[in-house]
């Protein structure tokens, strides 16, 4: 083929397109794809069109090629190469499958959308960086506000209990103090962070790297994004990592014990 290409649709659907070479449309293509990095593992197919649709896991890298095949039994011709893809989507989750980002791959927000603050004299925007131990982290570029950083969007079940967490790092908060602060928000797919109140926004800003964790169960079977937002005028630095949303499984063990109580009577 003289030109392949995807394109990502909704619910993890990704049609691909391949433009036939100067020796016409050939009888079908043949077709492979992996997720990046684990080549061991392909799925192949043939296709007599050329377009077709699949689904596949969003949020995550792929990697793809085609090849086409003119009838004869030599005419398949070379695969292509250098085809990849990273599909974002709606991140469903569920005990074996919790929404999980470290910002580790290919070294960019992606499926995130950083909000910048638009200034002219004070430009900022939200960036990755890597520490000494090889950690990356997203942190505001600058150290002027207000800017957002927004999550893929994610979608809990309605039964069960869930919990939200990350880690923060924080560093010059004991040189200035112009107005820094940290906050984070859950916004439903109908909400606005203008008009919704923060899960988290501590008075304070200390230096120090801290564990955080929310309950989510107040979004059971709901579909929201996380907002971070980062504020200040000349202020701290705010990194970020290890963000994660995730059943909790302590819940469910408590509730089974409760339930074979229940079961056995009470005295």
């Amino acid at each position: 083929p003289a030109t392949a290409g995807a394109g990502a649709g909704d619910n993890g659907e990704v049609t691909f397109t391949v433009t036939a070479g100067a020796n016409g449309e050939p009888a079908s293509y043949d077709y492979e794809y992996w997720v990046s990095g684990d080549e061991a593992n392909v799925t192949a197919g043939t296709s007599a069109e050329a377009e077709w649709t699949l689904t596949l896991a969003v949020n995550q890298s792929y990697s793809w090629r085609v090849r086409a095949n003119c009838g004869a039994s030599d005419g398949a011709s070379r695969w292509t190469e250098g085809n990849d893809f990273y599909l974002c989507g709606t991140f469903v989750v569920s005990e074996d499958n919790p929404f999980v980002e470290n910002f580790a791959v290919d070294n960019r927000l992606l499926c995130w959308t950083a909000i910048g603050n638009n200034s002219a004299e004070h430009p900022s925007n939200w960036a990755i960086m890597n520490d000494s131990e090889g950690r990356r982290w997203a942190t505001n570029g600058d150290y002027y506000g207000d800017i957002y950083l927004v999550s893929p969007s994610i979608q809990l079940p309605a039964e069960g209990r869930a919990k939200f967490s990350f880690t923060e790092n924080i560093d010059y908060a004991n040189y200035y103090s112009y107005d820094g602060q940290n906050s984070v928000y859950v916004v439903t797919e109908d909400g606005s962070v203008s008009t919704t109140e923060p899960v988290w926004a501590p008075e304070t800003v200390v230096n120090g790297v801290f564990e955080r964790e929310f309950s989510l169960d107040a979004y059971m079977g709901q579909t929201f994004r996380l907002i971070f937002k980062y504020e200040g005028n000349n202020a701290h630095r705010w990194f970020i990592t290890d963000v994660r949303v995730g059943m909790d499984t302590a819940y469910r063990v408590t509730a089974a014990v409760a339930a074979t109580a229940d079961e056995r009577g009470t005295a």
